[in-house]
């Protein structure tokens, strides 16, 4: 069962929608900032898949991962993202 956090984390910088594209296609890491309580800070992500949040091809429901540093048990996530203003939020799944 997948349980998804309450805390919603803002997403304040992120990709292109071209870093997007590439990053679902061929595999590359993309960059967010994220604002959580403690402090803004940079994750690297990999997005697994991405869905239109409406027709404006700009908001989109990314899912995806944080690879940890041993490469095992990466960090699932998701997230609404968009990518004209960079902005959106994530929600770490458990």
């Amino acid at each position: 069962m997948i349980i998804i956090t309450e805390e919603q984390i803002d997403i304040i910088g992120g990709a292109s929608k071209t870093a997007l594209m590439k990053a679902l296609f061929n595999g590359e890491a993309v960059k967010f900032m994220i604002e959580p309580e403690e402090g803004i800070r940079q994750i690297t992500a990999m997005i697994s898949g991405v869905d239109q949040e409406d027709g404006s091809h700009e908001n989109w429901l990314l899912k995806g991962f944080i690879p940890s540093a041993n490469g095992s048990n990466p960090r699932h996530f998701k997230a609404y993202f968009n990518s004209q203003r960079r902005k959106g939020w994530i929600h770490f799944l458990q």
